[in-house]
């Protein structure tokens, strides 16, 4: 009961527009509950049928939520949240398989683990950029589902930063410095933007006169002919 609360406050906490979310279940197996939704009758109709399985596919399931993101590729916030009491058992797909699916795809994957299960849940939060609360008490369930559905309204704390692709899609390596005016201090980043050869055109060049003597040093002016 208490995990079906904690799924209520997640789906209450929804603005019932904008906001969707769809519902996996599993034990040995996984399986879509609820597909995308902002109806938040029905996401709470399938926490409801929330059925006693045996088996805990944990790594498959997470795979199999990670796999609805395919039809939300606009979604600038995208986030998985995994509740689960046991340690993984008949999964074919690996913690690793996970992370890496989950990185490509830009989700932010959130854990909250309760029994007796950990298998590494919260290392995948952590790489992920996600919330985990491991070891966590039935009754604080519901309390963890309002903490990580806050961190996505905040948008985990992230900055998004964009660039303009008419002066800076050259392809060559630059140097970002960003200054928070807090204790965090600077932050340094590299990127490399796409190199856009439809912002380009040929050029004409060619080597100017110069004159030399013996083993002096010479310069040769490289010139721009108009077009």
């Amino acid at each position: 009961q208490a995990l079906v609360e904690a799924g209520y406050a997640f789906i209450d906490g929804m603005n019932g527009a904008q906001d969707e979310a769809s519902v996996v279940w599993f034990g040995r197996n996984a399986e879509i509950a609820q597909t995308w939704t902002s109806r938040r009758d029905l996401l709470r109709n399938a926490v409801d049928r929330l059925p006693a399985r045996s088996g805990t596919a944990l790594w498959d399931a997470c795979f199999t939520a990670l796999q609805q993101f395919n039809d939300k590729t606009g979604a600038r916030y995208r986030s998985l949240v995994v509740f689960s009491s046991r340690t993984d058992d008949v999964s074919t797909r690996m913690r690793q398989d996970v992370i890496d699916e989950a990185l490509r795809r830009g989700v932010h994957v959130n854990v909250v683990c309760f029994g007796s299960g950990d298998d590494g849940l919260e290392m995948i939060a952590d790489v992920c950029g996600g919330l985990g609360f491991i070891g966590a008490a039935s009754d604080a369930l519901r309390d963890h589902a309002e903490e990580i559905l806050h961190a996505m309204r905040s948008g985990y704390g992230e900055l998004l930063l964009t660039w303009d692709r008419y002066t800076c899609n050259d392809g060559q390596l630059h140097h970002l410095n960003l200054r928070v005016l807090s204790a965090c201090g600077d932050v340094t980043h590299s990127f490399r933007p796409p190199l856009d050869n439809t912002t380009q055109r040929h050029v004409s060049l060619r080597l100017g006169d110069a004159l030399a003597f013996g083993d002096r040093d010479i310069t040769i002016p490289l010139l721009l002919e108009s077009p």
